[in-house]
């Protein structure tokens, strides 16, 4: 089910509300590719796991990272 029809199945917002509110996830998701991550909440456990996920690999590339600049300075007699 899109959004739109998600909206008005609510029954919460008036057609205005729900205008604004889908002009608002146009803005919002036009700007996709500056992200590095994009989630689609299809299935919430599966969402939790892709943010451990996410966050685990961050964690592995910060880690990394401190590693590499420490041997380059090493390296290099910084």
């Amino acid at each position: 089910m899109n959004l739109k029809k998600r909206l008005i199945k609510r029954g919460r917002d008036n057609k205005k509300d729900i205008n604004l509110r889908l002009s608002y996830a146009i803005k919002e998701i036009s700007h996709y590719s500056e992200y590095s991550y994009i989630l689609i909440n299809q299935n919430v456990m599966q969402t939790v796991n892709d943010i451990v996920h996410i966050i685990k690999n961050n964690l592995i590339l910060e880690k990394n990272r401190k590693l590499t600049a420490k041997k380059i300075k090493t390296l290099i007699n910084f």
